[in-house]
């Protein structure tokens, strides 16, 4: 049965939209005049993007591991995993880390944090950045990306997983070393203390540049880390793998270079002893990207209980649940997601709109849907009614 429309009079509604910048004029307001048309009838209209939205970036992979890849990742604490991402994606990272590091943060947000600052630091010093999320919405769509974290749970036996840490590296040449550690250290302050990182390639990591080294098999030591500052140590880089494998008894190990082309990523397991050499090149800048994930039941210990700087600082009074606005859930195996991820990610049903037509659109959506015994159906000259 076809709806009968009844077309209102034209509504109009001003706006006033805001750019900031970081440098003069600093904003520029624009006052927008929106002109739309309602139609309302008594029983419900579809309502139908303009165009179908690209998909989130995801890894090129198949549906699941293998019985095999879990295995080897189950015996080793890592698995490779080659074109994980296009060269197009590679890209898209990669062109949005200087203005980050130029503190050119679209969404006027921090990172949790920070360091190797262009001007500040030294030529040669390894720039770091967590929490990149809540500053890009670009780099966002693979921090929170569904996929990312289904396979990080998969790995771990999850049912789901909700974000951990996003961060990203950048050495240039003759940067120093990133002492061995155990990721599983930092996060004591969560209840359980377990991550899974996916750590991903975006330029060619050779063992000359400085890329991943990893000992397989080690995160069934029996052993303690401890929390130290990981760039740039005054002692061997390995000193405290060498003190590890001596706690567990441990008389050989080999510590691998994992060697991966752009757009390549390695699992690790949150126990898997890691860290990487000095970038020898004279002139290769190593980068890489890595999304961490944490099981769905995380929550915080008690105050006082493990370490976990960047994740005290999001804690709520008087309460040990962790907040989703905060550690979005990315991927439960029931289907659910954290509500906020759709807008904030681009996915979802807006279709080709601008993230700010499409506010305009649900807004009038919003209003008007709370007529009586009526749904409300907008139109817009975005898209033909």
């Amino acid at each position: 049965m076809t709806p009968c429309l009844l077309t209102l009079a034209p509504l109009t509604t001003h706006y006033l939209l805001t750019t900031y910048y970081p440098s003069p004029p600093y904003s520029i307001t624009v006052r927008l005049t929106f002109t739309a048309k309602l139609h309302y009838s008594p029983t419900p209209l579809p309502f139908y993007p303009s165009t179908p939205l690209p998909p989130m970036p995801s890894l090129q992979t198949c549906p699941a591991f293998t019985p095999a890849q879990m295995a080897e990742f189950q015996a080793q604490g890592y698995l490779m995993l080659k074109n994980a991402l296009t060269q197009e994606q590679v890209d898209e990272i990669v062109e949005r880390l200087d203005p980050l590091f130029n503190t050119q943060f679209e969404t006027g947000i921090y990172p949790d944090e920070w360091s190797g600052r262009p001007g500040l630091s030294q030529p040669n010093a390894t720039r770091q950045m967590t929490g990149m999320w809540r500053c890009d919405r670009t780099v966002a769509k693979y921090s929170l990306s569904g996929e990312i974290a289904r396979l990080n749970a998969e790995l771990m036996g999850w049912d789901g997983g909700r974000y951990g840490l996003d961060v990203c590296w950048i050495k240039p040449p003759n940067a120093p070393e990133v002492a061995f550690h155990r990721n599983n250290t930092y996060v004591e302050a969560i209840n359980p203390s377990s991550i899974i990182t996916c750590w991903i390639a975006l330029s060619d990591c050779t063992a000359e540049a400085g890329t991943l080294e990893v000992v397989p098999a080690s995160h069934h030591w029996n052993c303690t880390d401890t929390v130290r500052f990981l760039h740039a140590p005054r002692d061997d880089y390995r000193a405290p793998l060498v003190q590890a494998a001596e706690e567990a008894g441990v008389d050989s190990f080999e510590a691998i270079p994992i060697e991966m082309a752009p757009g390549s990523a390695v699992f690790l397991h949150g126990n898997l002893w890691h860290g990487s050499g000095r970038n020898r090149t004279e002139n290769q800048t190593r980068r890489s990207f890595a999304v961490s994930t944490l099981p769905m039941q995380a929550e915080f210990r008690p105050p006082g209980m493990g370490k976990g700087y960047i994740f005290d600082r999001y804690r709520r009074m008087g309460r040990l649940d962790v907040d989703e606005s905060y550690y979005p859930m990315l991927w439960r195996s029931d289907g659910y997601r954290t509500p906020f991820l759709a807008d904030y990610c681009g996915e979802g049903w807006l279709g080709g709109e601008t993230r700010f037509i499409a506010s305009l659109r649900l807004s009038l959506i919003y209003l008007y849907s709370h007529l009586p015994m009526h749904s409300a159906y907008v139109c817009t000259n975005t898209s033909p009614c």
